[in-house]
């Protein structure tokens, strides 16, 4: 999972949710328009999560019905095109992080995965969530080249970065005395013992010991008989069986499944969100392949190595707890700075939306967007200062 801080994020809003941007007359309401066969285009700028999808419910001839209210904002086009109700009600709950289900001339809505992205959180909320209390202290010598935006806050260079050892044995990342990153340490020298008998009716004491069965009893034995598509289902149909579990995730790349689930404990560094197979697995053999994994200080010190050498490139560089996005080149730059004036007096919300198309990540937009009224002061001027600089050099 460290991995994916160290990758240009994707975009994860699908096509259609990207054409965002704060407006000089702000946002607007949902308007939807029917097509041929059933199907309807929607437009609305910055409207809330809930007005749009309960637009979409009446669209389909049903009511909406909400375990929470959804004040997180959403941008369509025209450019989305038509599509019946039901299929864009499904692709606005995969890019909001919502799950829905229609029984009876209703539609019932609710948040999935909150600790990964909450589109149930008000303004206020959202700003008390992740306004950052610890403020970064440049260094009087350090590393330059980068503007760097680190946990939505501003961090003005030079950059020092530090390896910290913890009180439990654990390592964090830190830049400017401020915390990028926590490690803990996985238990691996005494991993669980596999649960005898035939495991009828088993229910596992907690996450590690519910992956061991899962990965090396479970899916290598299914495997055999059912392939691997039908194992990975039979698999997720057991999970959501367990005590433990919370809820469960399928997402396929190809034929390679990546199932993540809530638990109740926190067993793993303290999360709630678990990734039930290894990075490592290997789903036609149904055994883990590879070399032992580094002890966690070489871990830790690569991925610092890796962010010094980041920083000292001429980038923004936006990091926080969902991944790292690098704006290159003065457009972005410039791009991220008028959206942070415009947005001064703007709602969070609204900013969080304008801010989406830029960064690809709603998480990160939600960082910066609850922390620019504090920032923007001397975060744009950066950006500018830093866009003007990458113009005059040569060849650009």
């Amino acid at each position: 999972m460290e991995s994916r801080f160290w990758k240009c994020i994707g975009l994860l809003a699908l096509a259609g949710f990207a054409a965002c941007e704060v407006q000089a007359d702000g946002p607007t309401g949902v308007t939807v328009s029917p097509g041929d066969a059933g199907t309807v285009s929607v437009t609305a700028v910055a409207a809330p999560l809930q007005e749009v999808l309960t637009a979409l419910a009446q669209a389909d001839g049903c009511d909406a019905e909400f375990a929470a209210p959804l004040p997180a904002r959403v941008t369509l086009t025209d450019a989305s095109g038509y599509r019946t109700p039901e299929e864009w009600i499904y692709d606005i709950n995969s890019a909001m992080n919502v799950s829905s289900k229609r029984e009876e001339g209703m539609w019932r809505f609710e948040v999935m995965f909150p600790e990964r992205y909450d589109p149930s959180l008000s303004a206020e909320e959202v700003v008390t969530r992740y306004r950052r209390a610890e403020r970064p202290e440049a260094p009087r010598e350090g590393i330059v080249g980068a503007v760097l935006i680190l946990h939505g806050q501003y961090a003005p260079p030079p950059y020092e970065v530090r390896v910290v050892e913890e009180a439990d044995g654990g390592r964090r990342i830190e830049v400017n005395g401020v915390a990028a990153e926590t490690y803990a340490e996985r238990p691996t020298a005494s991993p669980p013992p596999m649960p005898a008998g035939d495991l009828k009716g088993f229910q596992a004491k907690n996450y590690l010991e519910l992956e061991r069965v899962a990965a090396h009893v479970w899916y290598p034995e299914l495997r055999k008989t059912m392939g691997t598509r039908a194992a990975i289902e039979e698999v997720v149909r057991r999970l959501r069986g367990q005590d433990i579990v919370i809820e469960v995730e399928v997402t396929w790349y190809e034929n390679i499944p990546s199932i993540l689930m809530s638990t109740t404990d926190g067993v793993l560094a303290g999360a709630l969100v678990h990734s039930v197979f290894p990075a490592s697995y290997d789903f036609d053999t149904g055994v883990i392949f590879g070399d032992e994994p580094l002890p966690l200080e070489k871990r830790v010190e690569m991925q610092a190595e890796t962010l010094r050498k980041q920083l000292a490139r001429p980038e923004v560089v936006v990091y926080g707890r969902t991944g790292i996005v690098v704006l290159r080149g003065p457009e972005p730059a410039l791009e991220l700075a008028e959206i942070l004036e415009q947005g001064r007096d703007r709602d969070v919300l609204e900013l969080e939306c304008a801010l989406i198309p830029l960064l690809e990540d709603r998480q990160l937009a939600r960082e910066v967007a609850a922390n620019a009224a504090r920032d923007a002061e001397a975060l744009v001027p950066a950006l500018v200062a830093f866009a003007a600089e990458r113009d005059a050099e040569p060849g650009s």
